[in-house]
């Protein structure tokens, strides 16, 4: 099914210039047993917890019991190690062109956000990972814009970065409003260089040096070094509010009655500026292990499986959601600003989840920290099923480019 084309453009907001507002009034987190929305009575969440209801991990946690040693992530939803599930994420920016593959560490990416770049030529990647014991270092690792930066905020995470737009970021990414751990670059007065280097195989390997770029992981030049010089808190603040719902453990939600979605391409069949046409990608939902894999067209006109360099998984997900977002261009050199604060009640979005299609709304209050909450066309808040999430920005200009069958 294609997506119609918006008849009216949303009017723009400069993303830089909001103001605080209260976040969209009348929905809410549904009743834990009050099914779906969808007449899917078996759609049900976990509310327990002691994060507001949202399903997330803490001592009120009704199965807490059966899990010693263990708590519920917040990100995927899932019972893991109590210390991975308590500790603030990364959030690191990893290029996304056919130039950079295979990226390094992005298969432990509990939530991944996908956006377009300059002049919507290709997209970049900000991975959100709890689970990274078990990564070296991440890899290639590149400048961070202004969206990126206040997409990782609701996360509470830590974000790692090689490079910046000064006049765009480098503000929020002085303040004391979001902790980053950076390489030495102009426009960042806390760098913490020591945590990045260049990957030599990369560079035996024949990849250009934009596309060498690393961060490790762990040890004594590394981010876990960087967060204890630089002073930054390891654990989830008190005041966290949790992005997704889940649904209760062996309950998965099926949304039976909504269309088919095996297929998810992005960036229509060719060729474009949205910044999905460079790839020209698309996921692939697979009945075995009930995940959507992600595929790109890097050469030869073939479609190739995205795998992680560090360990040749592929890299799928849960659940994926397409977020249409109002953009501009600020300057001559196609510096894009997408509006990702709104709580109007005409935002778009698309979920997928078990080879469904659930059309949506989102909404994010214009405190940096709101998360984004996404509702169904009766105005309940989706609930995603247990796993790894996938948000892909689709700039509304190109959302007739979106497909799904």
């Amino acid at each position: 099914m294609k997506i119609n084309k918006i008849s009216k453009k949303i009017s723009l907001i400069l993303v830089l210039t909001m103001l605080s507002v209260s976040v969209l009034s009348g929905c809410g987190r549904k009743d834990p047993d009050s099914g779906n929305g969808d007449g899917q009575g078996q759609s049900t969440v976990d509310d327990g917890g002691d994060n507001g209801g949202n399903g997330g991990s803490g001592s009120g946690d009704d199965d807490a019991a059966n899990h010693p040693g263990q708590a519920r992530s917040k990100l995927t939803g899932e019972w893991k190690d109590e210390k991975v599930a308590n500790r603030r994420p990364l959030a690191i920016t990893i290029a996304n062109n056919k130039p950079a593959f295979p990226q390094r560490g992005v298969s432990k990416a509990s939530v991944i956000i996908e956006a377009p770049m300059e002049g919507g030529l290709n997209t970049r990647l900000l991975a959100i990972v709890e689970d990274y014991d078990d990564v070296d270092y991440f890899c290639p690792v590149r400048s961070v814009r202004h969206y990126f930066a206040v997409d990782s905020m609701p996360y509470d995470s830590i974000l790692c970065h090689w490079g910046l737009s000064v006049a765009y970021v480098g503000s929020l990414i002085n303040s004391d409003d979001i902790d980053n751990v950076s390489a030495a670059v102009e426009g960042v007065e806390r760098p913490w260089d020591n945590a990045f280097f260049r990957s030599k195989e990369r560079q035996q390997d024949g990849y250009s040096t934009e596309y060498t770029g690393a961060m490790m992981v762990s040890g004594r030049e590394s981010y876990e070094q960087a967060v204890k010089e630089l002073g930054y808190r390891t654990e989830y603040s008190e005041n966290f509010k949790q992005d997704f719902l889940f649904a209760k453990d062996g309950k998965p939600v099926t949304y039976d009655d909504n269309p088919d979605a095996k297929i998810i391409r992005l960036g229509g069949h060719g060729d474009n500026n949205s910044g999905y046409g460079h790839l020209t990608p698309y996921f692939e939902y697979n009945e075995e292990d009930g995940l959507y894999h992600r595929y790109n067209f890097i050469k030869d006109g073939e479609a190739t499986e995205m795998t992680d360099e560090m360990n040749d998984e592929p890299v799928a997900v849960k659940n994926v959601i397409v977020q249409i977002v109002s953009g501009h261009f600020l300057d001559d050199n196609g510096y894009l600003v997408f509006d990702v604060y709104s709580t109007s009640p005409a935002n778009e979005a698309y979920v997928f989840t078990e080879g469904k299609m659930i059309k949506a709304s989102w909404s994010k209050g214009f405190d940096r920290y709101d998360p984004v909450y996404y509702y169904d066309e009766d105005g309940e808040e989706i609930v995603l099923n247990q796993g790894k999430t996938w948000i892909c920005l689709l700039w509304d200009a190109h959302k007739n480019l979106l497909e799904y069958e």
